[in-house]
C-alpha cells in the first residue's frame, strides 16, 4: 500500500500494474495467442448478439401477449379473422365428424385433442378443437346437432398433407386432412375452445394459448454468462502463460 503522496502513490501503482501486464503483452504477441485472442473475442461478442436476439423475441412475445390478453371477445366468424384471434361462435355439432390429434402431451401424460365439427349459425363448418383426453381412441363424440355456444382462440392449421395414422386420427391438426375426410370444406383457421355450453363430454379446455412468460429471457442469460465465462477464461489463461 502507497504511504507517500497520492501522485506518486498513482505512479507507483500504475507502474506495478504496467509491469503485470507486460508478460501478458508477450505472451499475446505470440500467433497462436493473438489468434486465441480473435477466436475468444469472436465468440464473446457472437454469444453476446445472440443473448441481445433472445432479449429482443422475449421482448416482442411479451407485448403479444399482452395485446392478446387485452382483445375484445369477437362474436361470430369473420373473413378477416387472424390467429389467436378470441371469439365466441354458436352452432350445432356435425354427426360422426369427430378427430383425434395424437400424441398430446399435457402435465407428462400423453393423450388426445379431441377435435370436432361445428356447422356455425353463420354457415362456415369450423373445425372445433373441444379439449383433451387420456382416452386414446375413445373419439368422444359431442350430441348430434345439439345447439351449442363456443369461446376460444382461433389458431391455424398446423399441417399439410398430413396422412391419417388411423380412421379419425391424425398426427396433427391438418385442416386440409380434415376437410378431405369430411369430404366438405372448412373455416381457413380452427378454434381452441376455452368452454362450451352446454358441454358434458368431460375433456380438459384450459389449455392457455396466452402465454404469461417465455423462454427467451432465460436463454439470453445464458448466452451472456456463456460471453462472460469465455472472457474470464481467456484471461485466466493468458495469466497463468504469462507466469
Amino acid at each position: 500500500m502507497c504511504t507517500g503522496s497520492s501522485k506518486r502513490c498513482w505512479s507507483r501503482e500504475l507502474s506495478e500494474f504496467a509491469g503485470r501486464l507486460t508478460p501478458m503483452f508477450r505472451v499475446l504477441a505470440q500467433p497462436r495467442w493473438s489468434l486465441g485472442l480473435l477466436i475468444a473475442t469472436s465468440a464473446a461478442v457472437g454469444f453476446m448478439l445472440l443473448g441481445l436476439w433472445q432479449l429482443d423475441r422475449h421482448n416482442e412475445q411479451q407485448a403479444r401477449t399482452t395485446a392478446l390478453s387485452d382483445q375484445e371477445l369477437v362474436v361470430g366468424l369473420a373473413n378477416d379473422a387472424t390467429e389467436y384471434q378470441l371469439v365466441e361462435v354458436s352452432g350445432a355439432w356435425q354427426p360422426g365428424s369427430t378427430f383425434e390429434v395424437v400424441p398430446r402431451n399435457r402435465n407428462g401424460v400423453l393423450g388426445a385433442s379431441v377435435v370436432s365439427i361445428l356447422r356455425t349459425d353463420s354457415g362456415p363448418l369450423l373445425a372445433v378443437e373441444r379439449g383433451w383426453t387420456e382416452d386414446i381412441g375413445g373419439l368422444p363424440e359431442p350430441i348430434p346437432l345439439e345447439p351449442v355456444t363456443v369461446v376460444g382462440r382461433l389458431i391455424e392449421s398446423q399441417g399439410v398433407g398430413t396422412d391419417a395414422l388411423a380412421p379419425r386420427r391424425y398426427g396433427r391438426l391438418d385442416l386440409d386432412a380434415f376437410a378431405a375426410d369430411l369430404g366438405a370444406p372448412l373455416f381457413g383457421l380452427a378454434l381452441v375452445a376455452d368452454s362450451i355450453v352446454p358441454d358434458s363430454s368431460g375433456l380438459v379446455t384450459d389449455l392457455d394459448l396466452v402465454p404469461s412468460s417465455t423462454p427467451h429471457l432465460s436463454y439470453a442469460y445464458q448466452w451472456f454468462a456463456f460471453s462472460t465465462i469465455v472472457l474470464i477464461g481467456f484471461a485466466l489463461l493468458l495469466r497463468k502463460v504469462a507466469k
